[in-house]
């Protein structure tokens, strides 16, 4: 770095397409009030000193700005003898000896008087001293300089604040004998004034504007000129004046003063508008200049810097209510009217070195850092390459403290840093950054972990962090070390291994999402000699590979370089040399063909700067700088640079590819488009969200990036970047596919084998229905036999009662078959047939008896060796969002290998689980086991190892077969996250209460156990998250606890009448109706005999009266006939024959 030709080095070299500043006119300096602005027309550039962004931040640095190529610069002063910070100070130019001069202000100790140069040519401050009339220390003064009749530089001052209140003094620096002069003036001298305009014009000295503090009315609008030659003060105020103003900008311009805009405390408020009065008189009238500009909020500032160069006045900073800012602002002169063209505000982060650049989704963050002189920083930015627009955040949480040379990577929507050195000293401790949250929250840890360590590095894929490296208390660490987010342990894999990297700290951790192998590229070994190796650390065998040497390769050393490997290639640029010289060259190591390539050189020098690939483009942020081949450590910059590997690789010779949350096109590298990601290097399309899914931002670098529905929405459609609202009256649960017109409910249900008990309801009324059919069916033949008479010689088969026919006693028994015996012995089959069958009514249903009963399990133990049971468990998760389902080589449905069961505390014949997966995108995993004993106590866990293995829910069922033979005990549970929120990571646990269940049958003769299903106690949530918190990957887990219950339950049943006792029941109920039957049988018998006699007596009884009056009849027939009653009876017959 030559200093010659002044202080255009700056931009000697060319900045082609290959290598692009951002923003064009690189960082510009932070935003402040109040800072000291000069120009040097002969070189087309202007400096900027001092300022303050609030009453305790106060600035001391300088910078440049480039007038033509409108670019700035930051100098680094080659002395540590500088100026104390200051503000409101004043300031001026020798274009004869290119110094820059700067005159007190206020520190943070109060006003100042001291005067100091800045050498532009050798970055050199020389503090001045001076003689003569040296004025109070002061601030809010006007200032001016010019050139005596003899050529010998001038710097005038006039009023301002000193600590004996507000000046009304004129002084004057002679800077070719440094010796100050109070000037004691006549005529109308100026009252005291804060903040007024001093512009020197043809041998005058004119004051404008400010306020004055002790006047009736302190807003004045007075205009004064002070006459060199004449030593007199004159008022020209004319009744034609401005706005009164304080803290604005002045200068002379073709015999013109002006007054830029101001705060006026008249108005209350800035008056943006400009004001000029021509010094040629004699009216001194002034005239309002309308200002105008494409963004008129821009130029709404006062205390701001200004310099006036030709035609044209710059004007940066200010206060721009209610914070400073740190736009350029540029004013032609020439144009009517007088437009602004207004460099953008540009929040960019302070210069930092030992920092990080990490992408996270289409956005690039860099956190803390080392600053100026070693200030320590714990600030977090975020840059948007799509516009080039830093954002400073403000996160919550666990903010990390201050820090440098700490370990970090992004995966998803977070950013992780681990370790560093603060303030304490080493640090151990890691934080978790969510960008969709802005918080930042402290990774915890049980157990052992790292000792505290500066420049490890590390790698990130999914919940696992790996840790390598570091500078320790105890010296170099070659230690790696995994931790895991999920279960916060660390575990150490590596340590001492003659096949790794060795002891070294600075080296870059590069691990692919796809990828087993962890990178540890470079990196300084002791002494601070660079590490040129890269290893790889397997991850699944635990081995170590070399995968380059570069131990003797001087060509291509580097070490704290911006360094970064994609899968073909790894980027160099910047850095040191043999850990001593700085080193700007851009190396490109191809992994493919073991070959480095040159691709030329940084515009500047970074040391310890951060990186990161986006797109294909090569982003470097920061670093240390340099002076020739002294490194500065504590001095950095802020530059920021992006390299496009498309031109710098033009040639073909350096394989590029797109990052992810990019893919490839003719056109280069380009931004997936909300509702889809890309998760890899090198891939042509984005891959499309799924259903129940959106993303709805641009660069989704992970599925995890896809987040799930909210409440109350759905999504039926993949690659989409919103949720659809749930129609009127239908359901939408969190990460729903599609919507349902149905209330859920899940409260909890369960089945138990039901209470035994003998129903004499139901007895009865089977009796009663076989009573009734039995009785019907005897009805209905019996009729048909009795009234049809072709049947009724039936009725005799049927005769049971032959015995019993004969009533005449003293006369021999005949053994004889009637058909009223036939009717009785059909009665009395059917009332035998219906006794028999309800006898075994009553045996089956009322003769048995059942008792339950709790008793303790120990005492229940003694008469059982071993309970079993068959079990089912169904398992529901509730819009699972990770992958569910997988095929087998025979494309049959299997289980993913990302889910996993482990059993503890049950035995038996346990089936392989299978899972299928429902049209509302719940995951169900079904599990059986045969004869399974649970000890005191079993564990089913549930691994859903998915980085977007989230659920709105679980849904547990556990079906056992009781000891009740055909009897199943069934509880099912579902456990429910808060409102629009899902389980993600943690461990949710149900508890179920097993109760051992033994089963005694004395009837049937059997014996069997089982399980009684219960719920023993609440289930205790996992981790619970919003959709948009879900963007990091963990694992969910599900924990099924079997707790086997202190008491056990019996059930015993027996039958409280024996075989024998109904047979012998029946048969004494059978013969009584046999006797009953039959007796009525024989009185009916006995009636109709009786009734048949009494009607037969009765006929004779008329027969014999008809015959008697047919005796008298015929008698007088006979005898008018001429018979006497004599004749025979064949006689009679005759006669009546004959009649």
């Amino acid at each position: 770095m030559h200093k010659n030709g002044f202080l255009l080095f700056y931009f000697s070299f060319v900045i082609g397409v290959e290598i692009e500043f951002l923003p064009y006119t690189n960082p510009p300096p932070s935003s402040r009030a109040f800072p000291l602005m000069e120009s040097y027309p002969s070189y087309d550039i202007i400096l900027i000193y001092s300022g303050n962004s609030n009453p305790t931040t106060i600035y001391s640095d300088i910078w440049l700005f480039n007038t033509t190529l409108l670019q700035w610069e930051r100098l680094f002063p080659s002395n540590e003898d500088i100026p104390v910070a200051r503000y409101n100070g004043g300031s001026f130019i020798s274009e004869s000896n290119r110094l820059f001069y700067i005159f007190g202000g206020i520190s943070l100790a109060g006003p100042i008087n001291d005067l100091w140069s800045f050498q532009a040519d050798g970055f050199l401050w020389t503090k001045i001293e001076t003689y003569g009339d040296i004025p109070l220390p002061r601030m809010r003064f006007g200032y001016t300089s010019y050139n005596d009749d003899y050529g010998n530089l001038q710097f005038a001052i006039f009023g301002g604040i000193t600590g004996y209140g507000t000046d009304s003094n004129l002084f004057i620096l002679n800077t070719t004998t440094w010796t100050w002069t109070e000037v004691k003036a006549s005529g109308d001298l100026p009252p005291a004034i804060e903040g007024p305009s001093l512009a020197y014009y043809k041998k005058r000295l004119y004051l404008a504007g400010g306020y004055a503090t002790y006047l009736k009315n302190p807003n004045i609008q007075t205009f004064f000129y002070y006459d060199l030659s004449s030593n007199e003060w004159v008022n020209i105020t004319s009744s034609q004046s401005y706005v009164p103003r304080l803290h604005q900008g002045n200068f002379i311009y073709n015999d013109e003063f002006y007054l830029m805009a101001g705060y006026s405390l008249s108005l209350g408020s800035l008056d943006i508008s400009w004001y000029k009065v021509s010094l040629i008189g004699p009216n001194y009238n002034w005239v309002k200049i309308e200002i105008t500009s494409d963004d008129a909020d821009s130029i709404k500032q006062d205390s701001y810097g200004f310099a006036i160069a030709g035609d044209t006045v710059y004007q940066f900073g200010g206060n721009k209510t209610p914070k400073p800012t740190n736009r350029l602002a540029i004013f032609n002169l020439k144009n009517s009217p007088i437009c602004a063209q207004v460099i953008a505000e540009n929040l960019s982060p302070s210069p930092r070195m030992h920092h990080s650049l990490l992408q996270v989704g289409n956005y690039l963050y860099t956190f803390g850092g080392r600053g100026d002189y070693n200030e320590l920083l714990n600030d977090l930015w975020e840059f948007e390459p799509e516009n080039d627009y830093w954002q400073l955040k403000v996160p919550t949480g666990d903010v990390p403290s201050k820090r440098h040379s700490y370990a970090a990577a992004s995966e998803g929507d977070h950013m992780l840093i681990w370790g560093g050195i603060g303030q304490g000293g080493y640090l151990n401790d890691g934080y978790l950054y969510n960008i969709n949250t802005n918080l930042w929250n402290s990774l915890t840890y049980t157990g052992i972990n790292p000792s505290p360590r500066l420049g490890a590095c590390i790698g990130l894929q999914g919940e696992n962090v790996y840790i390598y490296g570091g500078l320790t208390d105890s010296g170099l660490s070659d230690e790696l070390w995994l931790y895991s987010i999920n279960s916060k342990t660390y575990t150490l894999l590596d340590h001492a291994n003659s096949y790794g990297p060795g002891p070294i700290f600075y080296p870059t951790c590069s691990l692919f999402s796809s990828s087993p192998v962890l990178y540890i590229i470079y990196g300084e070994s002791d002494n601070n000699i660079p590490a040129n190796k890269i290893y790889g650390y397997n991850i699944n065998t635990g081995k170590w590979k070399l995968y380059y040497d570069g131990s003797e390769d001087t060509e291509h050393s580097k070490s704290r370089a911006a360094i970064y490997k994609t899968p073909n290639i790894t980027i160099f640029a910047g850095g040191e040399s043999q850990g001593t010289y700085p080193n700007n060259e851009i190396l490109i190591y191809s992994s493919y063909y073991k070959e480095w390539e040159s691709l030329g050189f940084l515009p500047y020098t970074a040391i310890a700067p951060a990186s990161i690939y986006y797109q294909d483009y090569f982003y470097i942020y920061g670093g240390g700088t340099a002076e020739d081949t002294l490194i500065r450590f504590s001095i950095p910059s802020n530059k920021f640079i992006r390299l496009s590997l498309a031109s710098l690789c033009s040639n073909g010779t350096c394989p590029f590819t797109c990052s992810p949350g990019t893919y490839m096109t003719s056109n280069g590298c380009k931004v997936c488009t909300p509702g889809y990601y890309s998760d890899e290097f090198g891939l042509n399309n984005c891959l499309a969200c799924p259903k129940g899914k959106y993303n709805p931002n641009y660069g989704g670098t992970t599925l995890g990036m896809c987040y799930p529905c909210q409440e109350g929405q759905f999504n039926d459609k993949e690659g989409q970047e919103r949720c659809l609202d749930c129609p009127g009256g239908a359901t939408c649960n969190i990460g729903s596919l599609n919507y349902e017109y149905k209330i859920t409910d899940y409260n909890d249900s369960y089945i138990q084998p039901p209470i035994y008990k003998s129903s004499i309801s139901e007895t009865s009324q089977n009796n009663l229905i076989t009573g009734i059919v039995v009785g019907t069916a005897g009805f209905l033949i019996i009729a048909s036999l009795s009234i049809i008479k072709e049947n009724r010689k039936y009725l005799l088969f049927f005769d049971l009662y032959m015995s019993l026919h004969n009533y005449v006693k003293k006369q021999i028994m005949t053994v004889r078959k009637t058909k009223i015996g036939g009717v009785y012995g059909l009665a009395f089959l059917f009332i035998a047939i219906a006794i028999i069958e309800i006898a075994f009514v009553n045996y089956l249903e009322k003769n048995i008896y059942e008792t339950k009963s709790l008793v303790p399990f120990v005492v229940l133990a003694q008469d059982v060796s071993k309970f079993e049971g068959n079990f089912v468990i169904i398992v529901t998760f509730m819009n699972y969002g990770g992958k569910c389902i997988d095929y087998d080589e025979d494309k049959n449905i299997i289980c993913p290998s990302s889910i996993s069961l482990t059993i503890e505390g049950i035995t038996g014949r346990w089936s392989e689980q299978s899972c299928s997966l429902m049209s509302n995108g719940d995951c169900l995993i079904t599990i059986s086991c045969a004869k399974c004993s649970i000890s005191t106590q079993g564990n089913i866990y549930y691994t859903m190892d998915d980085s977007t293995g989230y659920t709105s829910g679980f849904t547990a069922n556990i079906t056992s077969s009781s000891s009740i033979p055909g009897k199943l005990s069934s509880y099912e549970t579902t456990v429910l996250p808060d409102s629009n929120s899902l389980f993600f990571g943690g461990t949710t646990t149900i508890y179920y209460d097993m109760i051992s269940s033994y089963y005694e049958d004395t009837v049937n003769n059997n014996n069997d156990t089982g399980y009684h299903v219960d719920i023993d106690k609440i289930p205790n949530k996992g981790l619970q998250y919003q959709s948009f918190e879900l963007g990091y990957a963990f694992i969910n887990y599900l924990k099924l606890q079997l707790d086997v219950d202190g008491n056990g339950l019996t059930t015993k049943k027996w039958a409280t009448q024996t075989f024998t006792v109904l047979i012998s029941a029946l048969l004494g109920s059978v013969f009584a109706v046999l006797g009953i039957v039959g007796g009525a049988m024989r009185q009916t018998e006995s009636s109709r005999i009786k009734i048949k006699k009494i009607m037969d007596h009765t006929k004779l009884v008329k027969e014999t009266k008809k015959n008697a009056n047919n005796i008298f009849t015929g008698y007088g027939r006979w005898q008018k006939h001429g018979y006497d009653g004599n004749e025979s009876s064949e006689e009679f017959d005759e006669f009546e024959d004959r009649k």
